[in-house]
């Protein structure tokens, strides 16, 4: 897929830089799954150390958040519950604390639909505490 890479998705930016407005929503499935270990707060320093590097942190405007069926660099994008996936909630917990990315808007993808968001929603303002 073209922009799984943070070095291809840098290219795509500055190639439309000043010819569109560019914003970036990273999904926690599909950098999990395009090989970037976010499951630990010491592991989910790297891929946003190189976002910033590569990208700028001013580009990154919202998250979807997700959980993976499918395992660490698979490349197949498969939604799961926020805990009951390959990732777990410590990720989740990173990003609502981290003092760099906690103000970006988060938005849920996860499968099970509003059944599930008054839960998920609640243990995310849980760990923003």
């Amino acid at each position: 897929a073209l922009g799984n890479e943070q070095e291809q998705l840098a290219f795509i930016i500055e190639e439309l830089k000043g010819k569109i407005p560019i914003a970036v929503c990273i999904d926690t499935c599909h950098i999990y799954v395009a090989g970037y270990d976010i499951r630990t707060i010491k592991t989910w320093q790297n891929p946003l150390q190189e976002f910033d590097e590569f990208i700028a942190l001013k580009h990154l405007y919202a998250f979807h958040l997700n959980d993976s069926m499918k395992p660490f660099g698979s490349k197949r994008d498969r939604h799961a519950h926020l805990g009951e996936g390959e990732i777990g909630m410590e990720a989740f917990r990173f990003m609502m604390k981290h003092p760099k990315i906690r103000e970006i808007p988060k938005y849920l993808e996860t499968p099970k639909g509003p059944a599930v968001w008054k839960e998920e929603i609640a243990s995310l303002r849980k760990f923003a505490r």
